[in-house]
């Protein structure tokens, strides 16, 4: 199921990003239609009907990329390649889809997330015998590559340090706001760099951690008090901490030009 998740979401995202490329080197294949899928299996798949030449390409690109990571997610020289491409597109996608409202969202999502880590990682082996997360993290011995994380290469054949796409995404959407909160403003008080910081620190100690343990470590553990910490610092201190906690940062608006393609393509139909 995980594999077949996987392998959608790379299609998706990955086409999500290369299509906007596509687009901008030659906006006439944004406007001309390729092909329109039967509106029941749009339906059923939750993909447009109508999809242009760009949207066409950008899928086939997500497809064979979603294509040799099925053939190959086992091969230790090719496979965590693959599976850290399609898993940085899911993650961009997420960054680019998914917003923070406020800081009081993204505290709830972060101290719930802390606690779950902890939990599945140092309580769960209490109940089940085994810490749940490392099985399912390191595919509970079936030598099946498990897709939902980063793999670094630890030096060793065949050994590679993980980070699950959750220690990137959940704080990636606290940095985010920050950086939203940083624009608006017009006034950079140093959020975002304080986050970005305060999670390389995060990941730093997380490796530590791991190195000297010699233990599998619950990412947000650490990355969680590394970004939080230093946000409610700085907010604190520039008396904006209630204006922050209590903000309503909506969707942003489509770029510049988005419109003026769609009318192309109305014109060209």
């Amino acid at each position: 199921v995980l594999l077949a998740l996987f392998a959608s979401g790379a299609v998706s995202g990955v086409a999500s990003l290369v299509e906007p490329m596509l687009a901008a080197r030659c906006p006439r294949l944004r406007t001309a239609r390729a092909f329109v899928l039967p509106a029941c299996i749009a339906h059923w798949t939750g993909l447009a009907e109508e999809h242009s030449y760009s949207d066409a390409i950008a899928e086939l690109v997500g497809a064979a990329l979603a294509l040799l990571f099925l053939l190959f997610r086992n091969d230790d020289t090719y496979g965590w390649m693959l599976q850290n491409t399609i898993a940085t597109a899911l993650l961009l996608t997420i960054q680019s889809t998914v917003r923070l409202p406020n800081l009081r969202t993204g505290t709830i999502l972060l101290v719930c997330t802390f606690f779950f880590d902890i939990f599945w990682v140092f309580l769960s082996p209490l109940i089940f015998q085994k810490s749940v997360m490392i099985e399912v993290a390191t595919g509970s011995g079936t030598g099946q590559s498990v897709p939902m994380v980063i793999k670094v290469p630890s030096g060793l054949p065949g050994e590679f340090k993980i980070l699950g796409l959750g220690d990137i995404a959940i704080p990636g959407l606290l940095i985010s706001l920050l950086l939203r909160h940083d624009l608006v403003g017009r006034r950079r008080r140093g959020y975002f760099a304080a986050g970005v910081l305060g999670y390389v620190a995060g990941l730093a100690a997380t490796f530590l951690s791991l190195y000297l343990s010699k233990h599998g470590q619950p990412a947000l553990l650490f990355l969680v008090p590394a970004t939080l910490l230093p946000t409610f610092a700085i907010a604190y201190r520039h008396g904006e901490l209630d204006s922050l906690w209590s903000a309503s940062y909506g969707p942003e608006p489509p770029p510049a030009g988005y419109e003026g393609l769609a009318d192309e393509a109305g014109k060209e139909e």
